[in-house]
């Protein structure tokens, strides 16, 4: 098992109930346990599994959603999804304008269905 990034790396996984995350300050949490997770770099898995299309891409990822759209627009694959449902979180550095520049590339290929601002956001292909 992995989950999904813009690279492939090993990170350390901050346990914190529905609120675990890679993403944590581990000063705030240095009594909390952690595990090690493998992470696969989206391009790769995409080409290994010969994955081509894709109905449905819900991403809930604690932050790791801006660099994994990023290698998404990067590696042109945003046009091989039919719908992405993601939840963007306001929290991470400089979460605003990264939005946006997702949310404008975003929109070359889906039109934005409904939003709850940095809660989910439903994109479908044009």
């Amino acid at each position: 098992p992995y989950g999904l990034g813009d690279e492939d790396l090993s990170v350390d996984f901050t346990l914190n109930g529905l609120g675990s995350s890679m993403c944590d300050d581990r000063r705030s949490h240095s009594n909390m346990s952690r595990i090690k997770v493998e992470i696969a770099a989206i391009d790769r898995v995409w080409n290994d599994l010969k994955l081509g299309h894709v109905d449905l891409m819900k991403i809930n990822i604690e932050g790791a959603e801006f660099p994994l759209l990023d290698k998404m627009i990067k590696k042109d694959l945003l046009k091989c999804v039919d719908c992405f449902l993601i939840q963007f979180h306001e929290w991470h550095p400089g979460a605003h304008k990264k939005r946006t520049r997702i949310r404008e590339e975003l929109s070359k290929t889906h039109r934005l269905e409904w939003d709850f601002d940095f809660v989910w956001e439903k994109w479908v292909k044009i």
